[in-house]
């Protein structure tokens, strides 16, 4: 006679659930083909899979799986358990939020309740516009319309179970400006980050007298696109061209010829709706100037040393103008990121206004590491083993430049370190010593190459040199 048995039953689930949550349940015993799930009550989306999704579930419900084999006429019966947590009480958010207009200012939402906690808790708003629980209005766009824009205040308790309260937001949208240049094509007038504008050539007219100083006539029109969706006739325009003059009146479809010298200007435009009461600062940066130029050298006798130490690098930042064959140099604004092959974090600065106060520095930088095993890697070099080197960058919105100094060689000195052991111990008991120094690293320098060198010497040396007999290893010595 033969007896077959029934296959193991081996159920699985994603218990512990939020009562809103979908539950998941699953089989995954032997070689079975048929299953039949039920419960007290719940969902059950596929009840004769060998898994399903389960909604509608209650805290402690119990589902119970019969499996088939059919093939051996054999079934079998288990049952599980599930938890399930209920939502969080006491969510809301009934605080008011003022209303704004969609140029204001980015705003920090608050008044969420329970309070954003500490983990394993958690809390959050969210919604369009919302980032780390900071609404932004500009999101609503420029107008005349009336947005309101549902937010969300989300809290999750201790068992990860959410719940959320909402909230309104009301937006006036601010008024609309379009600026733009009517100036002939030029491909030294360019459209850089953000919309803004460059000019990159300071060339004077052919025949300017010695001396002349660059500039450039820019011509700025406010679109008559401005009043798109704008209050008509309620709006009032007033622009700054960043050329010292301050504000003037404006009116779309208005073009103003501008003169401007090199440097960063901001064009600034503000926007009045007499009827909302909403205002809009509009800039738009121009930059008039050329590509930047910079120079980095070692000061002399400082290509070899011990860390840590200081090491001074020449910097300059004035190039000859092929254009007019003069010294000039950097635009006040040119950003300037150094970088050294340590791994330190780079050092970033800008030239200052005016821009004369800074035609050449000198740039130190402390190394506390060797050299050895790094490398340097010179713009238009192949790269040199166990060396240093300072790369300085140079850009504005015309370009960008480098410069490299180096290689810098750099030793660093050893450390003499004795494992750390007992200091106590009884009459003729050995003692062992172990030396845990840190060998120091000796980079000589030499043509093209630089060896890594990291042999060391030890010595020992007991005081007073009575009272104990080596019984193994040596004293050694320092040569």
């Amino acid at each position: 006679m033969y007896i077959n048995i029934a296959d193991q039953i081996v159920i699985s689930s994603s218990s512990p659930v939020c009562i809103n949550d979908t539950l998941t349940i699953s089989e995954t015993g032997g070689n079975v083909q048929g299953w039949l799930w039920t419960s007290q009550g719940a969902t059950i989306l596929t009840p004769s899979g060998s898994s399903s999704k389960v909604v509608g579930m209650t805290n402690g419900e119990v589902f119970t799986v019969v499996t088939q084999d059919y093939i051996n006429n054999c079934s079998n019966t288990d049952s599980t358990t599930v938890q399930v947590n209920p939502l969080p009480t006491g969510v809301s958010w009934t605080n008011l939020i003022a209303d704004f207009c969609s140029d204001d200012p980015p705003y920090t939402l608050s008044g969420g309740n329970p309070p954003i906690p500490t983990a394993p808790s958690s809390a959050y708003y969210s919604g369009i516009g919302v980032s780390n629980n900071i609404y932004d209005p500009s999101t609503v766009g420029y107008g005349n319309s009336i947005f309101r824009e549902d937010l969300m205040y989300i809290y999750s308790d201790n068992n990860g179970c959410k719940d959320t309260a909402l909230n309104t937001v009301t937006v006036q949208q601010s008024p609309n400006v379009e600026l733009t240049n009517t100036n002939p094509a030029n491909p030294n007038f360019r459209v850089v980050d953000l919309g803004n504008w460059a000019y990159c050539d300071l060339s004077l007219p052919p025949g300017s007298p010695l001396g002349t100083q660059p500039f450039y006539i820019l011509n700025v029109e406010l679109l008559n696109a401005s009043l798109t969706n704008n209050t008509a006739l309620q709006t009032t325009y007033q622009i700054n061209f960043g050329n010292g003059v301050g504000f003037v009146p404006i009116f779309p479809g208005d073009t103003a010829t501008v003169t401007y010298t090199p440097g960063n200007h901001v064009i600034t435009v503000i926007a009045d709706d007499n009827t909302t009461g909403c205002s809009r600062v509009f800039e738009k940066k121009f930059f008039y100037g050329t590509n930047p130029a910079v120079t980095s050298t070692i000061l002399p006798g400082q290509r070899e040393f011990c860390s840590p130490d200081s090491v001074g690098f020449a910097l300059g930042f004035r190039a000859v103008n092929p254009n007019t064959g003069l010294v000039e140099t950097n635009n006040a604004g040119t950003k300037y990121t150094v970088s050294t092959s340590d791994g330190k974090p780079d050092s970033i600065f800008y030239h200052p206004f005016p821009n004369n106060l800074l035609e050449n520095s000198t740039y130190y930088h402390n190394f506390e590491i060797s050299s050895c095993g790094y490398s340097y890697g010179a713009i238009g070099n192949s790269g040199t083993t166990n060396a240093f080197q300072l790369i300085i960058k140079a850009e504005n919105e015309c370009d960008f430049a480098f410069s490299a100094a180096g290689p810098v060689v750099v030793s660093s000195p050893p450390i003499a370190k004795i494992e750390q052991t007992d200091s106590i111990f009884c009459i003729n008991t050995p003692v062992t010593f172990k030396d845990s120094s840190y060998e120091g690293k000796y980079v000589p320098k030499s043509s093209g190459y630089f060896n890594c060198d990291t042999s060391n010497a030890i010595a020992w040396e007991l005081l007073p040199n009575t009272g104990f007999t080596l019984s193994s290893g040596s004293f050694g010595d320092y040569l």
